[in-house]
């Protein structure tokens, strides 16, 4: 027998009906359709709004209930049919709500020890305890991680991409985990690689071709883990990459650094996204050194927030040999080719960037 109605505060099922219209709306579509239709009728049924209302709130996620309920009844034949489980049955669904969660076990954890490892004199010895198989005992075979603020999103923009070379040579296989996690996913005008917000794990191979000098041709093959409540599935993406670095960070000569690639992601629906990207930097005095590049995008789909062209110029405060900070001002425009772009096309804004890189070429 179903329980009754919970007394919750009202502000509370407002923010959760907002949240679940927000992943019919823009997480799920393309994706999963039954979820985007049990998402939407989650977020106009006060029934279920006061059942998630009464948990805590790292509880409320759309994945975690609509995961609970297919664990324990199987996949519902529509909408209706999910808000009539939820409603006969909400104390067996919140016993294992209460429960369960999402989680990773990953080498992103290593973003927390590598600045502070980098700073000790070696030889070092690691011991890990734990379920990660090992992952944390490689610090030194992964590499940069990176925070972003955009002002003009408000939003904060991280993520980790660590990889780990298996042997060396001319063709050299490696695997890969890209993550990446914002404060406001899903708004408007971010690319889709910024609103990612998960944890990808993949392998690929890739062939340096001269000094400071890289050539990429992969076909990655993994499986992406949701984070912020988005679901998991398997992730398949392949395309080629190339980056050449002319002079090095952080000496008395200029340097100049260069990357081009272009990727297909299942993820999103088979979009191919390119970039063109240029910088240019030089020292100022002392350690402070002045930086000014461009930004080339475009896609296959034509959106308009993967079709742009931006120029930035600011400063590198280096802050050790691995940890820079990066204050930028930004100018740019999405580009005609763009389907829907805004009016005006063209943006401004600042950008502050946090970035660590670790032994790996």
């Amino acid at each position: 027998m179903a329980s009754e109605p919970r007394d919750v505060p009202t502000e509370s099922q407002g923010w959760i009906a907002a949240l679940y219209r927000w992943y019919a709306e823009v997480e799920a579509p393309g994706r999963s359709e039954l979820f985007a239709q049990i998402a939407a009728a989650v977020a106009a049924d006060a029934p279920t709004l006061d059942f998630l209302a009464a948990m805590p709130k790292p509880k409320w996620q759309p994945n975690l209930l609509i995961g609970a309920v297919r664990y324990l009844f199987g996949t519902p034949p529509d909408a209706a049919g999910f808000l009539e489980l939820v409603r006969a049955h909400p104390d067996e669904i919140a016993a294992v709500m209460a429960v369960r969660r999402t989680q990773t076990n990953e080498p992103a954890r290593c973003a927390t020890l590598l600045p502070a490892l980098a700073r000790l004199r070696g030889p070092l010895a690691l011991l890990e305890v734990g379920a990660s198989a090992g992952l944390c005992l490689l610090p030194d075979r992964y590499a940069y991680a990176y925070g972003d603020y955009e002002s003009r999103f408000a939003d904060v923009f991280s993520g980790i991409n660590a990889r780990y070379d298996f042997s060396g040579g001319t063709i050299r296989p490696y695997a890969a985990l890209n993550v990446s996690y914002d404060t406001r996913s899903g708004v408007p005008g971010a690319s889709q690689i910024f609103n990612d917000d998960a944890a990808v794990i993949s392998a690929g191979l890739r062939a340096p071709l001269g000094k400071n000098e890289y050539g990429y041709l992969f076909a990655l093959g993994g499986y992406s883990i949701g984070l912020r409540g988005q679901p998991d599935y398997g992730d398949v993406r392949y395309g080629i990459a190339y980056s050449r670095d002319y002079g090095t960070l952080f000496t008395a000569k200029p340097h100049t650094q260069v990357n081009v690639s272009a990727a297909v992601y299942s993820r999103y629906q088979g979009n191919a996204i390119s970039y063109l990207q240029g910088s240019h930097d030089a020292r100022i005095a002392g350690a402070l050194r002045g930086i000014a590049g461009l930004t080339l995008a475009a896609d296959s789909h034509r959106l308009y927030y993967n079709n742009f062209a931006e120029g930035y110029a600011g400063l590198i405060v280096p802050v050790s040999d691995q940890i820079n900070l990066r204050f930028v001002g930004v100018q740019g425009t999405y580009l005609p080719r763009g389907i829907d772009r805004p009016v005006p096309a063209t943006y401004s804004g600042y950008r502050a960037l946090l970035v660590f890189g670790a032994g790996v070429p």
